[in-house]
This record gives structure tokens, C-alpha cells and sequence, in this order.
């Protein structure tokens, strides 16, 4: 190997190496050297495996009949490399091209979404607000609804361009839960105005003040519309999500009650997991049948939460 310089894969030098026996040896002391960098070695070896036999199988015995064999290899990869960078290219700009199509889409339905909003106040002093949705090409009326469980600040709100970190529990209509911050143990962040999020989370977040909490359920409108989430969430639904304000602009709140607040609901999140655990490892092991009633009626829809996802809320 020494004294040897080497040129990209494709040159005649790695070529010819590839049609020797001890290859691999001089292909790893190239690496270990710097002669090889760039280049990857574990397909080079995968090259020298395959070159060898070939050999082996044609029973060539001549440098040229060799090097043929090393070249042909050589070529074979580099195609089939190519075309899977091609195809993968092409999922890519499919996958693209469909979410700006769903995205388009939603868009549509939302401009022909009209929403007026009403602002009530309970006894203990609760906001309520109230949106009203009218779509212009259908003649049913939705709506959706913001109510403060835990009050924030009142002064600090977001922008419309903030980056906001919150923790939020999302409900169907039949109580399964279908994605949550809190049970992920991991919050959430997002920026508004970049429709990264659904329009319902857009308005009840400029709506909220750091540190509260609120129950907000969004109308399918202003959710999913009749598209859905294939395998997450079914066409037309209303949504519940519980969420918790913690943080505009990286600025966290520092409010005690809202901070034991988030601790509290953490704690409750995490002793749920356990709980969900301790029940699945019963069921694993066969181990009574309670263990299974409980699961099926007290966990419903809590194990798929897990495997769930989706780019929107």
C-alpha cells in the first residue's frame, strides 16, 4: 500500500484491487492511512466480496478477464445506487406534492369557513368563547369552544408569529385519547403563522395568556374538516384537547400556581403510564382476569395513543 495514491471508487487503482485476494486488507489500511478518504468502506468491501466471486464462479484467471469482472461489478452498484436515489427522490417529491394538495385543500374549506366569536364569563370567572362557524357552500353550523380551566397571567399573550411551548391531552368525541404531550413526558413547541398547526389551535392560542389552561373543543371545520388523519383521526370529528400555556417567546411562565399546576397534571400523566404498564405486563404474563376487564374498559384507545402521530394540532 505504500506509495499508492488513490482517486475516487471508480478509478482503475481500486479497480485492480478489487482483483486480489488480499483486497479487503489493503482496502482498510488505505482507510486507516487517509488514502481512502471519502470513500465508503463497507461498500468497497461489499464490492471486493462480490468482484471475488465472480471470479471464483467464471474461473478467471487472466488480469484482464479479472479487471472485466471488477468493473462490471463496479458499474452494477453505481446503477442500482442511482436508481435507488432516483426512487427515493420521487417519494420524496410524491409525499411533497400530496401534503401541499391536503394543505391547498384544507385551506379551501377554511376560506369558506365565516366564524363569529362570542366572549361569556361564568360565576367563578371562567372565560368562555364561543365561535360559531357558517360555511358558505353548506347550510350546517358548527361550533367551537374555549373555556379557562386554570387562569394565566391576563397579560402576556402571543404574537402572531410566536413560538409558543404548551402540554395538551387530545380527545375524539368518545373519550380515546389520540395524542398527548403529557403522555410522552416531552412538551410541546410550535411557531404560529406558519400553518404547522390546525386553525382551531391557531385561534384558542392567540387567545391565551402565559401559564393557563384551558379545554378546548374544536369543530371539525376549523380541525380536520371531512379529510381526517387516515389511521388517527376519522373524517369530520371534533376535537377535545386539554392545554396548558408554559411558555411565549422563551419566556416561561413563573406564576406558582400555574407551575404546580403543570407538576400536578405531569405526575398524574406519568402515574397513568405506569399504571397502563403494570396493566399490559399483567396481561403478558397471563396473570388474572381483572387485570384484563380493567384494561379494556378504564384503558381504551390509551395503548394506540402511543404509536399515533401526526404534523398538525
Amino acid at each position: 500500500m505504500a506509495g499508492l495514491t488513490y482517486e475516487p471508487a471508480t478509478s482503475p487503482m481500486i479497480d485492480t484491487i478489487m482483483t486480489t485476494p488480499s483486497g479487503k486488507t489493503l482496502l482498510q489500511h488505505g482507510m486507516s492511512t487517509g488514502e481512502l478518504d471519502g470513500e465508503d468502506l463497507e461498500e468497497l468491501l461489499r464490492r471486493h466480496d462480490e468482484t471475488q466471486r465472480r471470479i471464483q464462479e467464471q474461473n478467471a484467471t487472466t488480469t484482464e478477464q479479472r479487471l472485466a469482472i471488477a468493473v462490471a461489478v463496479r458499474q452494477e452498484r453505481e446503477a442500482r445506487q442511482q436508481n435507488a436515489q432516483t426512487a427515493a427522490q420521487r417519494m420524496r417529491e410524491l409525499a411533497a406534492k400530496r401534503e401541499q394538495t391536503n394543505a391547498a385543500n384544507m385551506e379551501m374549506e377554511r376560506a369558506q369557513t365565516l366564524a363569529t366569536e362570542q366572549e361569556t364569563t361564568t360565576k367563578d370567572g371562567r372565560r368562555i368563547l364561543t365561535l360559531t362557524h357558517k360555511q358558505t357552500t353548506k347550510s350546517d353550523v358548527q361550533h367551537t369552544f374555549f373555556t379557562t380551566l386554570h387562569p394565566g397571567d391576563g397579560k402576556t399573550f402571543p404574537e402572531t408569529t410566536s413560538t409558543i411551548v404548551c402540554h395538551y391531552i387530545g380527545t375524539l368525541s368518545n373519550g380515546e385519547v389520540f395524542d398527548s404531550s403529557r403522555g410522552k413526558e416531552k412538551e410541546f413547541q410550535a411557531k404560529l403563522g406558519t400553518q404547522s398547526l390546525i386553525q382551531g389551535w391557531e385561534w384558542a392560542l392567540s387567545k391565551m395568556s402565559l401559564g393557563e389552561r384551558i379545554e378546548l373543543s374544536i369543530a371539525p371545520s376549523w380541525a380536520y374538516a371531512g379529510h381526517g388523519v387516515p389511521g388517527h383521526i376519522p373524517p369530520g370529528a371534533t376535537l377535545t384537547f386539554d392545554v396548558q400555556l408554559l411558555e411565549i417567546d422563551y419566556c416561561r411562565t413563573t406564576d406558582p400556581a400555574s407551575v404546580a399546576l403543570n407538576d400536578q397534571l405531569q405526575l398524574v400523566a406519568k402515574e397513568n403510564n405506569m399504571a397502563q404498564w403494570v396493566d399490559e405486563m399483567s396481561l403478558g404474563s397471563g396473570q388474572g382476569n381483572g387485570s384484563k376487564k380493567k384494561n379494556n374498559k378504564g384503558g381504551k384507545g390509551k395503548g394506540k395513543s402511543k404509536k399515533k402521530k401526526k404534523k398538525k394540532r
